[in-house]
């Protein structure tokens, strides 16, 4: 039942959905988002396209300063766990009480160094050559292939990759891929199938070892050139890249390739909090480097790392449960400093409307005739105690939506719980705010449902972030809320602070729900709106 002006809901059969927040804006060209859904979150202040159509006109917005999150020299004691070991020739599983249980390995394989639990500590993936293709071929200098154990010993060989050295296999967290380097850098699925290269040979060097972010999206790796005749190499540099192979980045390179094993790094792990990285020199040492330092940069000079005894043993995949089960799989660890600040932003705002009775409360149980329904090339739809939005046989840009008369505040918060039903990949949810007809443009957050979850906020010039998140799917209800005050925005997703960010185009508008569908069919529902305008709101901080 729709309420507007301090009214409540009425209950409906179905449970509410828990009140969480997220801030999304959109892409204003689609070519531009499709060549960028590579599992980054993206919030930029953008020209979103009027009603009708859309709009290409670019807002600049302000970035904020975000805080360097180190890693404490005195590091958290080691935690209750499992961890890997080479004992003898084979690879052992040693308990948190010292009991060491082998995998039975050493009979048929000759292990390399490199080998990782699994997110749930049920298989171990391992670098290794089979003794009798040694045997048989004594000239595989580089017999080297990733292969599956499970506790009981029984393997799946990943990788038939002769004659290319390979190295150091890791398993992202959420389970959906293994990385692995040598003279190139590549992921691959737990069961052998899509092997890509990220990084080829001639770019990367040698990849000597590498570690997935809490959230699966990124990967750190060491690299450098390698020696063939001390047998090693001057592994000097670390770098971050997208999962898809975009964003490749040096943070961080000694000035010079020294000859000198000491100086070789040898060991990289990724901090629970996906703020930092710990790296470890052959001779010991070991350092912890910002995620977003840029290589020879001022603070990111071996001088100006901070120093810690050693990496945490439950940062390495050779630990289980790894960060104490902690990762953090649904966010985007470049994100976190502006998450933070969502977080602090968003708080005392929704606390101060917590006890409050919203201005506009809508669970779709009845037609009120306060919503706009006819806002766009089809008519949305209040039906079956939901607002729906639909369209069948799009062949172009159609747009559909739907706004509240009421919900025109310039300083707001707004929640809702959204589904989408049927989707191509291409067409997607647009929720726009501080929109004018005048001018026709807006602040945008558009969802793909069918791309993975894909999100973002911006406009043809100018983007600030993009992503996705589990939690956006074909036939699974989330929940959204957008908070604006002044020029701030936060963002959160089912409870969950995504984005922070700061712009001052955009003083004024209005809210509206609406959807983009570029072919076929596709209809997406809303229910439990709320809308808090805070002009009303006392106590703000």
């Amino acid at each position: 039942m729709t309420s507007n002006n301090n009214s409540t809901s009425q209950g409906k059969s179905r449970g509410k959905f828990t009140v969480v927040i997220a801030v999304i804006a959109a892409l204003a060209v689609l070519g531009l988002l499709l060549s960028r859904l590579d599992g980054r979150i993206a919030i930029v202040a953008s020209d979103a396209p009027a009603p009708t159509e859309p709009a290409n006109t670019a807002v600049t917005a302000v970035s904020q300063p975000t805080a360097v999150v180190e890693p404490s020299p005195t590091l958290a004691p080691q935690a209750e766990g499992e961890k890997l070991e080479i004992c003898e020739d084979d690879i052992c599983i040693i308990s948190s009480k010292g009991s060491s249980t082998p995998l039975g390995l050493a009979a048929d394989y000759q292990i390399y160094p490199g080998f990782g639990f699994s997110p749930d500590g049920s298989k171990i993936v391992f670098n290794a050559c089979l003794k009798t293709e040694l045997q048989e071929n004594p000239a595989y200098e580089f017999c080297h292939e990733f292969f599956i154990a499970d506790r009981n010993g029984n393997v799946f060989r990943l990788t038939n990759t002769y004659n290319l050295p390979e190295s150091h296999p890791s398993w992202s967290p959420d389970g959906k891929w293994i990385v692995g380097g040598g003279w190139s850098l590549s992921i691959i699925r737990p069961d052998g199938t899509g092997l890509t290269t990220l990084i080829s040979d001639t770019a990367v060097g040698n990849a000597h070892a590498s570690a997935w972010s809490p959230n699966s999206e990124q990967i750190a790796f060491i690299s450098g050139d390698h020696d063939f005749n001390i047998n090693w190499g001057f592994q000097n540099e670390v770098s971050i890249i997208n999962k898809d192979g975009s964003g490749w980045r040096k943070i961080f390179e000694l000035p010079e390739p020294k000859p000198i094993q000491e100086d070789w790094i040898t060991e990289i792990a990724w901090s629970p909090d996906g703020q930092s990285l710990a790296i470890a020199f052959h001779d010991g040492r070991a350092y912890s480097i910002d995620v977003n330092c840029e290589a020879g940069k001022e603070g990111c000079r071996l001088s100006d790392l901070n120093a810690i005894p050693e990496i945490p043993q439950n940062w390495l995949d050779t630990f289980s449960p790894q960060w104490n089960g902690a990762s953090q799989n649904t966010s985007t660890s470049t994100l976190s400093p502006q998450a933070e600040q969502a977080r602090a932003f968003a708080e005392p705002i929704l606390q101060a409307v917590a006890d409050r009775l919203p201005d506009v409360e809508d669970d779709f149980s009845f037609d009120n005739g306060n919503w706009d329904l006819g806002f766009g090339e089809n008519p949305a739809q209040i039906t079956e105690d939901v607002l729906r939005l639909s369209a069948a046989d799009a062949t172009s840009d159609e747009w559909v939506g739907a706004r509240h008369e009421a919900m025109s505040a310039d300083d707001f918060v707004f929640q809702f719980d959204a589904r989408v039903t049927a989707m191509e990949f291409d067409s997607h949810l647009s929720i726009l705010w501080r929109w004018l007809p005048s001018d026709n443009k807006a602040y945008r957050l558009i969802l793909f449902p069918s791309l993975d979850g894909s999100w973002a906020v911006d406009n043809a010039e100018f983007q600030i972030a993009a992503g996705n998140s589990d939690a956006v799917a074909l036939n699974k209800w989330f929940t959204v809320t957008i908070i604006g005050r002044d020029s701030r925005f936060a963002v959160l997703l089912n409870g969950r602070s995504l984005f922070y960010f700061e712009d001052s185009k955009r003083p004024i508008g209005r809210t509206v729900l609406g959807m983009n569908i570029f072919t076929g069919d596709a209809t997406a529902e809303f229910d439990n709106v709320k809308y808090w305008n805070l002009d009303n709101v006392q106590g703000l901080p």
